[in-house]
């Protein structure tokens, strides 16, 4: 879990570096479009990670009480 936190941080702050310098009339390049799409699949597996780690918890915890 803490990979893709680190991965979803890390490109986001590079990202938003490097989109922030770009006027909003000008086109971004493709490899900032790349990096966009890219976010979100990371941004998506960090979602399905934690739903799947807390899951796992959850069932180790409460299957032997319930």
């Amino acid at each position: 879990m803490p990979v893709f936190a680190l991965l979803l941080a890390g490109g986001l702050t590079v990202f938003w570096l490097f989109d922030r310098g770009i006027p909003g009339n000008r086109s971004r390049p493709w490899w900032l479009k790349v990096g966009a799409v890219l976010l979100v699949i990371v941004s998506v597996l960090a979602v399905y990670w934690t739903i799947r780690v807390g899951h796992s918890g959850a069932e180790a915890v409460w299957l032997k009480i319930m």
